[in-house]
């Protein structure tokens, strides 16, 4: 049987994820709660195997003092990438960021 992982959003994803729903519920109030059940449902895939998804770009610039994987959530313009490590029997969601958005560390200038 594989080992079981227990999810811990940490703070920072926390208020990432409450500025998510709050927009959406501005912008798409029919979508928000469609997608939040849809992002519980996709984080609780990494209760089993967390390491199975890619190491996150964020590596390459050095912003986090360990790896860090990401976990992509919806389509489009809806993609959303859960930034998360593996540290023992846990899985630590550490960001949720817009697929849009610049890399953690990446410089305008790139």
């Amino acid at each position: 049987m594989a080992e079981q992982y227990e999810i811990i959003i940490q703070p920072r994803a926390e208020v990432d994820l409450d500025e998510i729903y709050v927009w959406l519920m501005e912008h798409a109030p029919g979508y928000a709660e469609g997608w939040f059940n849809a992002f519980e449902a996709r984080l609780a895939q990494l209760t089993t195997f967390p390491e199975r998804f890619p190491l996150a770009p964020e590596n390459q610039f050095g912003v986090f003092d360990r790896q860090v994987r990401q976990l992509l959530h919806g389509n489009g313009f809806w993609k959303y990438r859960v930034l998360y490590f593996v540290e023992g029997t846990s899985v630590q969601i550490v960001h949720i960021r817009h697929g849009a958005r610049r890399w953690l560390g990446e410089s305008a200038d790139e």
